[in-house]
């Protein structure tokens, strides 16, 4: 009996190695890794599911900063099909890979930077008519309190 007791051990302890090995780790990649993490979301929008992610900086400086070397990091993904930024001030960018999306986006006001993946592949077109990027809170100017626009809305009046 007492030679039982020692195997019993030895094979409880491999049984719970093998399922802390087994175990699927549950999470979500960080695309975002300059900047101060401020939230993530799952979000579908016209049937398309999306993954969001927003960090915040100090300053406009760092923003911009942190945006071109978040867009460096992108590249690295994987192989690039297609690209598209705005050629007004290059604040706006999708980038599609062969089995997703992104779209990355700079808020001045706010000093945010928001970035958006489809869940599967997805023409940067069909990404842009869904306008996947979401709700920024601004502050009122002359106010404490806070108001909800839209980023497009952002862009325009800025």
């Amino acid at each position: 009996m007492s030679h039982i007791l020692p195997m019993m051990y030895a094979i409880s302890f491999t049984i719970f190695i093998a399922i802390l090995l087994c175990l699927p780790i549950r999470r979500d990649k960080k695309w975002l890794k300059h900047g101060k993490f401020s939230r993530c979301s799952h979000v579908v929008i016209a049937r398309h599911n999306y993954y969001m992610e927003e960090i915040k900086c100090q300053s406009y400086r760092a923003a911009l900063a942190a945006y071109q070397k978040n867009i460096e990091n992108l590249y690295t993904y994987g192989k690039v099909i297609d690209i598209k930024y705005d050629l007004y001030d290059w604040t706006s960018t999708y980038i599609q890979f062969e089995d997703l999306t992104i779209g990355i986006t700079l808020c001045r006001p706010i000093h945010s930077i928001q970035l958006v993946q489809s869940e599967s592949y997805m023409p940067i077109q069909i990404m842009e008519a869904d306008q996947p990027f979401l709700e920024i809170i601004l502050p009122l100017k002359k106010s404490a309190n806070v108001s909800r626009v839209n980023l497009v809305d952002v862009i325009k009046e800025g």
